[in-house]
């Protein structure tokens, strides 16, 4: 039992009884090593990291160490994790480091000495935990779910505790998109085990790791999980837009895709939009080009528009932001309409002043340049263009022809050229003097003193007004005309000479020289020209003696200015007279002179006693001889002969006319002065006289007779005529007029091919006896008066203005007269038009021209030739973005008749029943057999309804024709005038419906029945009208009139409802016609039709009405039966 290892000190003492003795020396002697009994004590453990621990203990107290220690065993052990070990450290070291521990572990840690006879026991168990580290793995099972665009849904499983080191305290969760450098971790709590990930980026592909965390840091991150998030729109937008204008109505755009990151999915498609905006519109539109396209053209755009150009991208999910607006501006293109508001005022006879505003600026298509005012006059072809800077809204036209009408016409212009023209606006210049003088100014001497002046008036292109009166100024041989505002022109001087009269003055200086007893020497100077009235002939040289009576009369040569006078009485004075003499007689004598002969023997003559002019046709001469004095008298009567010469012969058109020459009859047969001719002219056929004919000219002896008919046996006579009569007829000459020649085209309309706008003339000519009339034709078909047209015998002429395509077509002259018809050349006319985009083209139409008009905008033109007024005609888009045509307005057309019956309609006010039947009169015979316009039918319902209002009775035959005139309103071929209906048939303060005036007036009217009814039967409507009785009614009513009838309809009143509303009268009216009149009407009714659509009028109309009327309802029910006769309905 000794102790191990320990020297003892032995000694011995023996013992008695007694005790014992002392001890012998002490003896040194050591047990040997046995295993130490104690263990190390003040086991220290200090962990100092997440693998090491420190371990440091103090010796096995001496007394338990049983020999020398040597080594030592230290061992840990985990049970959490069973892992363990043990390290032997030398006997000297009293610590020791474990490293390569577990992190954040909890050790039992015990040592063993050791002799070199074995171990010892093992120390208490020294316990520690060695510090947290970060996880040694990551979160396991990490999933990753794309939830939406932007977000997705993280989840995962802790990190497996033998590897998590420590007290998990919180996660990171990293998303990495490496296409877009982008990068984020969130950090959550260690309770948390899954995470939404949002505000990523769509259609992104993402990396999500998740590591774990102790105090001590992060662990390792989990293996990537790749997910995608769902497409979401861009969310930016494309890139380096260009926009290039290639033309007015074209933009050419490029861009670049969106950057990879702003796609957030795959790009399906763009949408192109381009937008413009102004005070008076705004317009939107967007195409849609393939992902694949990074351009387009923008078409069928607004020229000079800037237009705001902006892309956007689109996934599957939809588009992205639209792009930053690129701005730029169409090309110019000519103007697609025209200035505006034109006036045109007449400023005087030769100047009209032209006002306008600018082209609407939606239709402007550019910087307007200038202007082109056209002025025309179709009746002169008389016209020009002035052109004008664009920044002109007036112009003053001059040079103009006074009195005439024209067409005026306002086109506006860009640099690229020239828009439509304006629709014409008329403007007549005032009255001017005429500007040429009377043609064809005819003078005939009548007799010395008269003239016969017959004339033509000036051209009318130059009478300049209405010809008022004309100024003949015979001093200076000039003719004046005249219109209200002054005289023209005079014509040049028409030479004419008088018929020579008697000289009005005698011969002057008459002196008197006696020579002899028998002779006296005379001399004399010649009258002054101006009254000699003639070529002077002769002269009478007359001497007398008072005292002897004796005298005479000698005659010598008018070129004579002296006689000798011989055979007289001696000494005897003579009272001398010289009177000078033209051909047609002898004027006044001359003053007497007197003188003496010398003396001589006595001799007796007889004597003149006076000559005098009794009057212009009359001359009294008185002489004595050896008898009473004589008085003789000269009178004036019809001629005693026909004209002598007559003769016939051919024309110039030969087959067509007849000239006839004549003489006069022979002076001593004339018996006065001829002052006109008379010829008479008939056609014999088959000894049969037709076509008398008489004309009466001025004093001339040839004249030419025309429109003649061909190959036709003639017979012609001549007779003269003084102030008193025509004398007897030549006796009758014949002429047999030649055959009528076939008419020979000499002149084709050309070809011609030109651009929208332009203007386009043609003519045409052609020779032939009888000169051919001509008549245009277009495509075969005879032209509608849409355009200016000259047709003169054998001359035509034809004006497009302002052509369109409407108007290409081929055109010929058709010449006709009694022998043939011939037709020109063909004329190709070709109207080339590169702006038609969104334009209604030009077109001819219910005998209209329509102009080329852009959709949205209304055309105007004039009403067919005859009718007054303007129609009008809308152009639309159609369901298909086309643009078409709507119908025809004219409704402000009115025929000629039709303001005869809007005058009489105004007089209805003031004269009341005294003007009806005048206006129903006007209205029957306006109504009946022709096309009637919408103006028209406005003048005669708003005729009828005031008719209806001025007018208490009417009679039967007074409604009979109301009847036909309302029939006649709707015959069939007035369906285009009831086009627009709705502006007319609406009750106002002009107008009423129409069914109700004719119900109205049938109340009115007072007429025999027969059996209680009596029917009014016209083409398309019939009126029957029934006598109720009133309050005394003791039948029910039933309808039996054959319109109702036809109309397959039974009516009938209960006795009571027709005593309790007093009605005496009943009027049943049965249109036959207003299903093809009356236009489909959109209507909503929606107790009727709940959808609302269209109600067509697909029947008959059946109006009933009871007079007088009540307010409220029947007391009893009307019944009406409608009968179906169709067994397949």
């Amino acid at each position: 039992s000794l102790i191990p290892f320990t020297t003892y000190n032995i000694t011995v003492k023996a013992a008695t009884t007694i005790g014992f003795g002392p001890a012998s020396i002490g003896t040194l002697a050591t047990t040997l090593q046995g295993v130490p009994t104690g263990s190390v004590m003040n086991i220290t453990v200090t962990p100092t990291s997440s693998q090491i621990i420190s371990v440091t203990w103090q010796l096995i107290p001496l007394r338990d160490r049983n020999g020398v220690i040597i080594k030592y065993n230290i061992t840990y052990y985990s049970s959490r994790w069973m892992y363990g070990n043990t390290i032997q450290v030398n006997g000297s070291t009293t610590s020791v480091i474990l490293d390569r521990l577990l992190p954040f572990t909890m050790y039992n840690i015990t040592i063993r000495a050791a002799t070199v006879i074995g171990f010892g026991p093992a120390s208490i168990d020294a316990v520690t935990t060695t510090l947290q580290t970060v996880p040694s793995a990551s979160p396991i099972n990490v999933t990753a779910t794309t939830l939406s665009q932007s977000t997705i849904s993280v989840s995962w499983q802790p990190v497996p505790r033998r590897n998590q080191n420590g007290i998990i305290t919180e996660y990171n969760i990293t998303y990495n998109a490496n296409q877009w450098t982008h990068t984020n971790t969130i950090q959550v709590s260690s309770s948390r085990l899954s995470v939404i990930l949002d505000s990523l980026i769509p259609f992104t592909t993402y990396n999500i790791t998740v590591k774990a965390a102790t105090t001590i840091g992060f662990g390792p991150a989990s293996i990537g999980t790749l997910v995608t998030t769902l497409q979401d729109v861009p969310t930016g937008s494309v890139m380096n837009i260009t926009v290039t204008p290639t033309s007015s109505q074209t933009i050419s755009v490029t861009w670049q895709p969106i950057p990879l990151r702003d796609r957030n999915g795959v790009i399906t498609k763009y949408n192109v939009t381009y937008s413009y905006n102004s005070s008076q519109w705004t317009q939107y539109n967007t195409i849609q080009v393939d992902s694949n396209m990074t351009s387009a053209v923008l078409g069928t755009l607004i020229p000079f528009t800037t237009y705001n150009i902006t892309i956007r991208a689109a996934t599957i999910i939809g588009f992205g932001p639209a792009s930053v607006g690129v701005l730029t501006t169409t090309l110019q293109a000519a103007p697609s309409s025209s200035p505006i508001n034109v006036t045109v005022t007449p400023l005087s006879a030769k100047t009209i002043s032209v006002n306008w505003q600018p082209v609407a600026t939606r239709n402007r298509n550019g910087i307007i340049t200038k202007y082109d005012v056209t002025y025309y006059s179709s009746r002169w072809s008389h016209g020009n263009t002035i052109q004008v800077n664009g920044r002109t809204t007036s112009v003053i036209l001059d040079r103009l022809l006074p009195f005439t009408m024209y067409n005026i016409t306002i086109r506006a212009a860009t640099v690229i050229g020239f828009g439509p023209s304006s629709v014409y606006s008329l403007a007549t210049t005032p009255h001017a003097a005429p500007s040429s003088f009377p043609i064809n100014i005819t003078v005939t001497p009548m007799s010395a003193w008269a003239l016969s002046v017959t004339w033509q008036p000036p051209s009318a292109r130059h009478r300049n007004g209405i010809i008022t009166k004309y100024n003949i100024t015979y001093q200076s041989n000039q003719w004046i005309a005249a219109t209200a505002v002054g005289f023209g022109p005079s014509s040049a001087g028409a030479l004419v000479t008088t018929l020579q009269a008697v000289p009005s003055k005698s011969p002057i200086n008459v002196k008197v020289v006696p020579s002899s007893a028998w002779t006296l020497n005379i001399t004399w100077q010649p009258l002054p020209v101006g009254d000699r009235n003639g070529i002077i002939v002769t002269y009478n040289i007359t001497y007398y003696s008072d005292k002897w009576m004796h005298g005479n009369i000698i005659q010598v040569s008018g070129s004579s200015t002296s006689a000798v006078l011989d055979g007289l009485i001696p000494f005897t004075t003579y009272n001398i007279t010289v009177t000078a003499a033209t051909i047609i007689g002898f004027g006044p004598s001359s003053v007497e002179t007197f003188a003496t002969t010398l003396q001589s023997t006595p001799g007796i003559h007889p004597m003149l006693q006076s000559v005098s002019l009794v009057n212009n046709n009359t001359v009294k001469v008185k002489w004595q001889a050896f008898c009473p004095f004589i008085d003789i008298f000269l009178y004036i009567t019809v001629p005693a002969t026909p004209p002598i010469q007559f003769t016939a012969t051919p024309g110039t058109l030969a087959a067509t006319s007849i000239i006839v020459n004549w003489s006069p009859p022979l002076q001593i047969d004339q018996n006065g002065i001829i002052t006109s001719y008379k010829i008479s002219y008939w056609l014999t056929v088959t000894g049969n006289v037709t076509n008398n004919v008489t004309i009466i000219t001025g004093n001339i002896t040839r004249h030419a007779l025309y429109n003649l008919s061909p190959s036709s046996k003639y017979s012609l006579q001549v007779a003269a005529a003084t102030s008193v009569g025509f004398g007897s007829y030549h006796t009758p000459v014949t002429h047999l007029t030649h055959p009528a020649v076939v008419p020979n085209i000499t002149e084709s309309p050309r070809s011609n091919t030109v651009a929208a706008g332009a203007d386009i003339t043609m003519e045409c000519r052609a020779s032939g006896d009888p000169i051919p009339t001509v008549q245009w034709l277009n495509n075969n078909q005879p032209i509608l008066p849409v355009y200016d047209m000259i047709a003169r015998p054998g001359y035509g002429k034809l004006f497009i203005t302002k052509s369109n395509t409407g108007d290409n077509g081929a055109y010929q002259c058709l010449f006709t007269n009694i022998k043939a018809t011939s037709l020109s050349e063909i004329a190709n006319i070709y109207v080339t038009d590169r702006n038609i985009a969104g334009f209604c083209l030009g077109e001819i139409m219910s005998k209209m021209r329509w102009p080329k008009t852009y959709n949205g905008y209304t055309a105007t033109t004039r009403c067919p030739e005859s009718i007054e007024g303007n129609a009008t005609r809308s152009c639309y888009l159609d369901t298909n973005d086309n643009p078409i045509w709507a119908d025809i307005d004219t409704t402000n057309c009115k025929s000629s008749t039709f303001s005869l019956v809007s005058t009489l309609t105004q007089k209805l006010d003031n004269m009341g029943v005294n003007t009806s039947q005048m206006v129903i009169n006007t209205l029957a015979s306006s109504t009946s057999n022709r096309q009637l316009y919408g103006g028209d039918i406005v003048a005669a319902v708003s005729a009828l309804t005031k008719l209806n209002r001025v007018t208490n009775t009417t009679t039967q035959l007074e409604f009979k024709k109301l009847v036909t005139i309302q029939s006649n309103l709707f015959n069939l071929q007035n369906k285009e005038g009831w086009k627009y209906s709705e502006k007319f048939c609406q009750t106002n303060a002009d107008t009423q419906d129409i069914l109700s005036n004719l119900e109205e007036l049938a109340s009115k009217a007072i007429i025999t029945m027969v059996n209680g009814t009596i029917a009014f039967n016209a083409n398309n409507l019939d009126v029957d009208i029934y006598d109720l009785n009133g309050a005394s009614a003791n039948t029910d009513f039933y309808a039996t009139g054959n319109g109702i009838k036809t109309s397959r309809i039974q009516l009938s009143l209960p006795k009571e409802a027709i005593q309790n509303g007093k009605f005496s009268k009943a009027i049943i009216a049965s249109y036959k016609t207003l299903d093809q009149i009356i236009p489909n009407s959109p209507v909503n009714l929606s107790n009727i039709n709940p959808a609302g659509s269209t109600i067509k009028m697909n029947s008959k109309l059946v109006s009933v009405a009871f007079y007088p009327r009540i307010s409220g309802n029947l007391s009893h029910p009307i019944r009406i039966i409608f009968e179906n006769t169709d067994v397949n309905l």
